[in-house]
């Protein structure tokens, strides 16, 4: 299937969450059955799966507590407050947003990317959400790391360094749509290590 077609009929989850199932939705969607009362997206990762069930209850379970706690987020709160909420943090802490003045506003280039301007700022936001918890703050750190990916040391610090990338377009629409799937659906959250 192609990259568009795959796009038209499936939700992809704003995390890059390493195992992640979005590329492999196509083959294992016609392996579940057709009427399903409660789907189980055991470790859910990326929610890639879970979100594009569709069933009469959804639960989305991760033994990563960080994780479900921004799912929750997302899910109870007004998607507005939530893009408010994404792009103050950006401002607070000085980060790119080429979706509003472009790559060449920081003097980068979409090829090499725009980890040398927000090297120092994701730093500071990354020991500040250390130190707070805040989901928001992860989602917006994930967002900015390496490869958009999630990844915590021993002492449950968020550790990856800075990626390429920002807020752009599409990652904005990607959101929107996850947002939208998971405050429209039955859809249940837990953080339970089974």
């Amino acid at each position: 299937m192609s990259c568009a077609k795959l796009k038209e009929r499936f939700i992809a989850s704003p995390l890059n969450y390493v195992g992640g199932k979005y590329r492999l939705l196509t083959q294992l969607f016609p392996l579940f059955p057709k009427d399903i009362n409660i789907a189980l997206d055991l470790f859910c990762g990326g929610a890639n799966v879970g979100i594009n069930m569709s069933a009469r209850e959804i639960i989305l379970n991760d033994s990563l507590s960080e994780l479900t706690k921004l799912y929750q987020n997302l899910q109870q709160k007004n998607p507005q407050i939530i893009f408010n909420t994404i792009y103050n943090i950006i401002d607070e802490f000085k980060l790119s947003n080429t979706a509003k003045y472009g790559y060449g506003f920081y003097q980068c280039d979409s090829a090499k990317g725009l980890s040398s301007y927000n090297k120092e700022h994701f730093l500071a936001l990354r020991n500040r959400y250390n130190k707070t918890k805040n989901p928001f703050y992860l989602f917006v750190l994930i967002i900015f790391a390496f490869n958009n990916q999630i990844r915590f040391n021993a002492k449950r610090e968020f550790n990856l360094p800075c990626g390429k990338r920002d807020f752009n377009q599409n990652m904005q629409e990607k959101l929107r749509r996850f947002i939208a799937k998971l405050q429209d659906e039955n859809i249940k959250i837990f953080n339970k290590d089974l």
